[in-house]
């Protein structure tokens, strides 16, 4: 236990710890090729379009011959090497942590953030690595104005669900728009007509 009395591991052994490149932890750059190598996933190849495909519609995608059993394995997997890259970055990879911490909200924290990432990025793998930068930022700072200021536990939280809202509802706004229709007298909408 730490001197908190929360659970934690270990301190991980120095063969663990990721080796730093220009004082950044590398996972970052694996992060950064991942994302290059999303994007022309499903850009370029046919594997990205069974998988948009699959994810949009799967009965579709079954009636034009994309296999039901293939195409979630894959996504599963690549979910998983993504989670686990994520999960060795913030335990072997940040100076400083190198501990396995058993805190399980914060996991949910984890994925919440990357649930917000992936809306407010609309799926594309190369917007979402500026957001993830953005709430990462947030998140770290705003944790310590908290701890500075002395304010009340949640209040960085609060502040981070305001502005995931606001971003996801501008999202809505952007692609629809609010019409007023015009009813006549008997109550049914009125259409003008051009000859």
């Amino acid at each position: 236990m730490n001197a908190g009395g929360r659970g934690e591991s270990f301190e991980l052994p120095d063969a663990f710890h990721m080796p730093l490149l220009f004082d950044v932890p590398i996972t970052i750059f694996i992060a950064l090729f991942a994302g290059l190598f999303l994007y022309y996933l499903f850009a370029r190849m046919r594997l990205g379009f069974e998988i948009r495909a699959y994810g949009q519609n799967p009965n579709a995608a079954a009636y034009a011959g994309i296999s039901r059993f293939r195409v979630p394995i894959i996504v599963f997997v690549l979910g998983g090497v993504l989670a686990g890259l994520a999960g060795y970055h913030y335990f072997a990879a940040v100076p400083g942590v190198y501990k396995i911490a058993r805190n399980y909200a914060f996991f949910g924290d984890i994925a919440f953030y990357g649930i917000i990432c992936g809306l407010i990025s609309q799926g594309n793998p190369l917007g979402a690595v500026p957001v993830a930068f953005l709430f990462g930022g947030l998140s770290v700072g705003g944790r310590f104005v908290q701890g500075a200021l002395g304010m009340s536990f949640g209040v960085d939280y609060a502040l981070l669900g305001v502005l995931m809202i606001t971003l996801v509802a501008f999202q809505f706004f952007y692609r629809y728009k609010i019409a007023v229709v015009k009813l006549d007298t008997l109550g049914t909408r009125a259409v003008s007509s051009t000859d």
